[in-house]
């Protein structure tokens, strides 16, 4: 075994001391999102962008979606001068107990164009 930092940077998956697995994955998402109102001129400032998570190996009998928290951590997120996030919303959605459907986490962001 190396120094544990090394092996730390290369875990994916980190065991509490109840037992609880979560996985440690840093990505970068991309997502289309799209106008809230297409049809009106005016609206084309403020957008929503749909970000779902769900397995499309496991189904729940194998891979248990849950937050951890209900709202998003945006330590993170770096602001820009051209977006502000306006709405971010969270929802889950479980199997309705059938062991071969497929949890999954919803996140909504309405993001809005800041004026020049």
């Amino acid at each position: 075994m190396t120094g544990g930092t090394d092996l730390f940077h290369k875990a994916l998956a980190v065991v509490d001391m109840r037992g609880m697995v979560s996985v440690v994955s840093p990505v970068v998402l991309n997502t289309l999102c799209l106008p809230l109102d297409p049809d009106d001129d005016k609206e084309w400032d403020r957008w929503q962008c749909d970000f779902n998570f769900r397995s499309w190996t496991y189904d729940s009998t194998v891979l248990n979606l849950k937050l951890a928290d209900a709202e998003a951590d945006l330590d993170t997120f770096f602001e820009t001068e051209a977006f502000e996030i306006e709405d971010l919303s969270i929802k889950t959605e479980d199997n309705g107990g059938d062991p071969e459907a497929f949890d999954e986490v919803n996140y909504k962001m309405k993001i809005g164009v800041l004026p020049y």
